[in-house]
C-alpha cells in the first residue's frame, strides 16, 4: 500500500511525495505519465535489463507510448487529480 510521505511541512519545492513498497512485481519496468490539466499528455515505458531500478540515469532506456490504452489514461488522470496538482508527473 502506498502512504504519504513528508519531511518538509508544505513548503511546495520539497513537499510531500508517494513512497511504495517495492514488490519485485514491476522489476526492470515502469510507466511514466504526465498530466496537465487532468488530460494525458503523454507516457513512458521505462526498461532496464541490469538493474531493477529502471531509472534513465541508471543505465535504462525509455520509450514513448504512442497509443496508451484507455485503462492507462484513466489511472494516470485519477491518480493526478487525487493529488490535486495542475501538472502531475514526471519522467
Amino acid at each position: 500500500m502506498a502512504k504519504r510521505h513528508n519531511n518538509h511541512g508544505d513548503d511546495p519545492i520539497n513537499g510531500a511525495g508517494i513512497v511504495q513498497p517495492y514488490t519485485g512485481e514491476c522489476a526492470h519496468r515502469d510507466i511514466r505519465a504526465v498530466v496537465v490539466g487532468g488530460n494525458l499528455m503523454y507516457a513512458v515505458i521505462r526498461t532496464n535489463n541490469s538493474d531493477f531500478r529502471a531509472n534513465i540515469g541508471q543505465g535504462g532506456t525509455g520509450k514513448l507510448i504512442k497509443h496508451p490504452t484507455p485503462q492507462l489514461r484513466e489511472t494516470a488522470t485519477r491518480a493526478a487529480a487525487a493529488c490535486g496538482p495542475e501538472f502531475a508527473g514526471s519522467t
